[in-house]
């Protein structure tokens, strides 16, 4: 603690509430660093009753949360002030609730499949062409609308006691008392919002016999304060505080990242997924031109260019299932180990929407850690199929920079460097989410610009350079990969 002149040099700071995978995390982003002041983190489960049914009682996640946020203000430090709380969120959540806000079932996570048998409306009476230039994104079965649609052909006493079909940060909002509000990038993600417009898509919502008061009416930028709190659930806050909603974690990810709108630096925001992309000003039909897909943005003047593919569910898998332990923490010691030097004989392929994931070219001598190598260099090469799609776009791009789980190993950086030929600029602070909803924030409540908020908050802590002899090498095993891909 500072003391000048008999007065307390106050830190100000932006409370962050993440809610992640895995997890319910609340995070303290110093404004004039970027850096965590103290944060917390509380797990929540998900259920699988069945083959391709993924849910959660979606008050685990708002527990988790209480729990987390009273952590944090009970090790507040009376030299800092909170100016603002904001949020982070996965995307594609379905949350039915009464009209009081109660939850009608448990939530639906975004990587739920229940619906793949039930795509007629999308795929024979709208049409795919149709769906995709609504959205802006591919159709999958992992789409929201495809879920309303299957609660209400299958579960009509659910579907009875419903009101609203909510994403996870329209019920945070509702139970704060602020109701059910969205910001553009994760009402994007419900799949229901017309990318041209930023309103819930008319024809969308007739499809499955929903309206806009189903779906939540209000929707605008996440920088945009739509109320102030005294309280967080049973925890009482020191003074009222404002609220934003913030974005999705990958679009508010890439505002961590420092990313310009007009730059070329593509932003690699990982987690349970592996997030590339970057923040445009104007629509354009990426879906067409590459098949990497623009969505908007988390606030009023952007748009984000971004495709994903699982990254964190392997690993998990591969601690959970072939380590047989719980301590994510055992993935240090692989990643210590990992030798990526283009020599390696085996390899892992999997897709997005399949359980399904294939390892060739072992054998009875092959241990964990060529299991463990053989993986990621699977997953890296699917990244870079990724990159090279984003090349054909209006960008050229010669840096990736990093932030998020996937920039924890320094040796998985390399390698990106090395397969996709390209500079690897690792940020400081990898809660990269927690700190573009910070930024966001600040913005928000009138405390600086975009452009100053990067210059104070996002600093790249080490640059990765590609090998050239290495990456000759992995061209070739590159090709091979591609042989064995699951489509």
């Amino acid at each position: 603690m500072v003391v000048t002149g008999g007065l307390i040099d106050m830190k100000e700071c932006i409370m962050v509430v993440d809610f992640g995978t895995s997890n319910a995390r609340t995070n303290l982003i110093d404004l004039e660093n970027g850096d965590v002041i103290t944060g917390v983190s509380e797990p929540v489960l998900y259920n699988s009753p069945r083959a391709d049914f993924h849910e959660i009682d979606v008050n685990d996640y708002w527990n988790a949360s209480v729990k987390t946020t009273g952590k944090v203000i009970g090790q507040l430090e009376n030299d800092c002030r909170i100016r603002g709380i904001i949020f982070s969120y996965i995307g594609d959540s379905l949350v039915a609730v009464d009209e009081h806000g109660e939850p009608t079932s448990p939530m639906i996570a975004s990587f739920d499949l229940r619906a793949k048998n039930d795509m007629e409306l999308y795929t024979d009476v709208l049409g795919v062409e149709r769906f995709e230039y609504i959205s802006g994104c591919p159709l999958t079965p992992r789409n929201t609308g495809a879920k309303i649609h299957w609660i209400k052909k299958y579960l009509p006493d659910v579907a009875e006691k419903t009101k609203y079909y909510l994403t996870l940060q329209q019920y945070v909002n509702f139970k704060l008392g602020l109701g059910p509000v969205s910001d553009y990038s994760v009402a994007n993600r419900k799949l229901m919002l017309d990318v041209h417009t930023k309103k819930w898509s008319d024809d969308l919502m007739k499809l499955i016999n929903s309206d806009e008061q189903e779906m939540g009416p209000d929707i605008c930028g996440g920088d945009k304060q739509i109320g102030t709190i005294s309280a967080y659930g049973d925890v009482k806050l020191p003074y009222e505080i404002p609220v934003f909603p913030g974005g999705h974690d990958s679009a508010v990810g890439f505002i961590g990242l420092g990313l310009k709108n007009d730059g070329h630096i593509l932003g690699n925001v990982g987690g349970t997924f592996d997030h590339y992309g970057y923040l445009r000003t104007a629509y354009l039909d990426t879906l067409k031109i590459a098949n990497v897909q623009t969505v908007a943005g988390p606030t009023s003047d952007t748009y984000v260019t971004i495709k994903a593919h699982p990254a964190g569910k392997d690993l998990l898998w591969f601690i959970h299932n072939m380590v047989h332990t719980n301590d994510m923490g055992k993935l240090n010691e692989y990643f210590d180990k990992a030798v990526f030097d283009g020599e390696n004989k085996s390899f892992y392929t999997t897709g997005l929407d399949t359980g399904t994931g294939c390892f060739i070219n072992f054998s009875n001598l092959t241990d964990m850690q060529m299991l463990f190598n053989t993986l990621i260099e699977g997953m890296t090469f699917l990244s870079w199929e990724y990159v090279r799609l984003f090349m054909q776009l209006d960008r050229q791009f010669d840096t990736v920079r990093v932030g998020g789980g996937s920039g924890k190993s320094d040796r998985w950086l390399q390698l990106k460097a090395d397969v996709f030929n390209l500079k690897i600029e690792k940020v400081k602070n990898l809660e990269v989410s927690s700190v573009g909803a910070a930024i966001a924030g600040a913005v928000g409540l009138g405390i600086c610009s975009y452009e100053e908020a990067f210059q104070k908050m996002v600093q790249v802590e080490k640059t990765f350079y590609p090998r050239k002899e290495i990456h000759e090498k992995y061209v070739k095993r590159y090709e091979e990969w591609k042989n064995y891909v699951i489509k």
